[in-house]
């Protein structure tokens, strides 16, 4: 589709054309046309299609396929030139026009389209010599872009609401290709604002409704640290203090400190989309009071709360308290969940069921002995039967790679996305597909941890505020070749490379925009000064 190119004289009858924008996008249309009193007009705007059983096809397959989605009707009155722009944004990848003439012949119009994002531009770039994993950097990065209005959106078609869990993953994409955080510390205080008289923050912004995952209150502590460290804005996340002990407060009163575990939490324990589960977010025959992931949430943000307080040098006491809960409830935890011979958290004290939630977050937080992560990885990759974590918690399984340098594994953890480039998608999808619980949205920017893992575990460009400039150390992984930029430390601070392995070195350039890059590899230090360029020539 080409917006605007071309007209249509229409005699009476019904008509229908499916026009293709070739990627999903968003933005305001005008819808035009000319006489044709009393003939009507609808648009429907879609995502994608759909195959006669409400599954989605090859997002290119448009053959036989079903149009479902939100439309506009009008309904001429015969005058000339006549034009309707929607009072809100129209997300789309296909819009489909039908149209019925009567007697009065219509001129219709094509229709033109306006693309809205943020005001703030994306300045980062990413090149490598894996195709595949550059669209789906290129994928992630239109998702982040559409989905970033006046607020993080958690899908850009249906819900446009601003979630906990999304805007954990989002915001850092957005900040490393932007170089800007003020929606971010919009976020945080749009969190903050919905919290109610138990501690618990509402779920999503804009919402009047009483609506909470209690494990969101939860992952907005660690989301709070997370800027902190990125940022350095002390003064910014003082005034979360007490909030972050009063929801912690709310969580410690339903800590059962014998069995480990989180009971009786009167709100969603949302973990991730597990395909296949009886109970909507967490695992398949799951117990929330006996829930290894959800009561694994509440470790780390005590973790968080103890770290922000420990860098901020304030109530050491109230630290130390958290750190000792949070190691309490690693250690109930290991002792009963722990199967070492598997290498595996169990989901629960049974040990009847696996997933790689309970792992993953065992590993970030210790509860499997760090002498068995390396294992404990590769177990939860390689193990069959294991509940799968889905694009959203992936974040946390990039982390765990991360954490262990395993970027060797990075193709590996990106086979969803793969799948989901095969298929044709042009942006993010909601969830993995599931009979009860089909995917929905096609732009939920959750998913857009491989842009930004890109950057940190292959280019190995630390996202944290360094006091001495951008730290550095590539590691490649899968990779020969990497090219890019990323406003790392604000829209002026960030850190340009051209770098590839050859002839047993590493060859290539690193740019310093005005801080220093602190740069490493395989045993070699140097650093390259502000506002230059230096050559790297380094041998193993």
């Amino acid at each position: 589709w080409f917006p605007g190119q071309r007209d249509l004289e229409l005699a009476a009858g019904k008509y229908r054309f499916l026009l293709d924008m070739g990627e999903v996008t968003l933005g305001f249309p005008t819808l035009r046309w000319s006489g044709g009193q009393g003939a009507t007009i609808t648009y429907t705007w879609a995502e994608n299609l759909f195959n006669a059983d409400k599954t989605k096809p090859q997002r290119d397959e448009v053959e036989g396929k079903i149009v479902r989605g939100y439309f506009d009707t009008v309904l001429p009155d015969g005058g000339q030139n006549r034009s309707y722009i929607p009072s809100w944004y129209r997300t789309l990848r296909y819009l489909e026009i039908r149209v019925d003439v009567n007697d009065k012949p219509l001129l219709l119009r094509a229709p033109t389209f306006e693309r809205v994002t943020s005001s703030i531009p994306l300045i980062a770039s990413w090149e490598s010599d894996d195709e595949a994993l550059d669209g789906i950097v290129d994928m992630s990065v239109r998702t982040v872009e559409i989905c970033t209005q006046d607020y993080y959106l958690s899908d850009a078609y249906y819900e446009t609401m601003q979630y906990i869990g999304d805007t954990k993953i989002q915001a850092p994409v957005w900040e490393l290709y932007t170089g800007d955080q003020r929606h971010t510390r919009n976020a945080l205080m749009d969190f903050h604002r919905g919290r109610n008289e138990n501690g618990v923050l509402k779920s999503a912004y804009p919402n009047r409704y009483q609506f909470y995952h209690s494990t969101y209150s939860l992952v907005w502590v660690d989301m709070v640290y997370d800027y902190f460290q990125r940022s350095g804005d002390t003064a910014f996340v003082r005034q979360f203090l007490p909030g972050i002990a009063h929801t912690l407060s709310y969580f410690d009163g339903h800590y059962n400190r014998t069995t480990g575990y989180l009971e009786g939490i009167p709100y969603w324990p949302f973990i991730d989309w597990y395909v296949g589960a009886e109970q909507m977010g967490i695992a398949p025959g799951s117990d929330a009071n006996a829930s290894t992931p959800v009561s694994l949430h509440y470790a780390q943000a005590l973790g968080s709360a103890a770290s922000l307080l420990e860098a901020l040098e304030v109530n050491e006491g109230q630290a130390a308290g958290w750190r000792a809960q949070q190691q309490g409830m690693i250690n109930t935890l290991r002792e009963r969940c722990y199967n070492a011979d598997k290498k595996l958290l169990a989901e629960r004290p049974d040990q009847s069921y696996y997933d790689q939630h309970s792992s993953i977050l065992g590993i970030l937080l210790n509860v499997i002995p760090e002498e068995d992560q390396g294992q404990a990885l590769e177990a939860l990759l390689g193990e069959e039967g294991l509940g799968q974590a889905t694009y959203y918690y992936r974040y946390y399984l990039f982390t765990a790679l991360e954490k262990l340098d395993r970027a060797d594994l990075f193709r590996e953890v990106l086979n969803p996305w793969l799948i989901l480039r095969d298929q044709g998608a042009t942006t993010l999808v909601e969830r993995f597909e599931d009979d009860r619980k089909p995917t929905r949205s096609e732009a939920h920017p959750w998913g857009a941890s491989p842009a930004l893992f890109a950057y940190r575990l292959l280019a190995g460009i630390s996202t944290d505020r360094h006091e001495d400039g951008i730290h550095m150390a590539p590691v490649f992984g899968h990779l020969k070749k990497m090219k890019g930029y990323c406003p790392v430390q604000g829209p002026d601070a960030g850190v340009g490379f051209d770098l590839r392995l050859e002839d047993g070195g590493l060859r290539g350039s690193v740019r310093a925009d005005r801080v220093p890059v602190r740069f490493s590899w395989r045993g070699h230090e140097l650093v390259v000064m502000a506002g230059t360029t230096r050559e790297i020539r380094l041998t193993r």
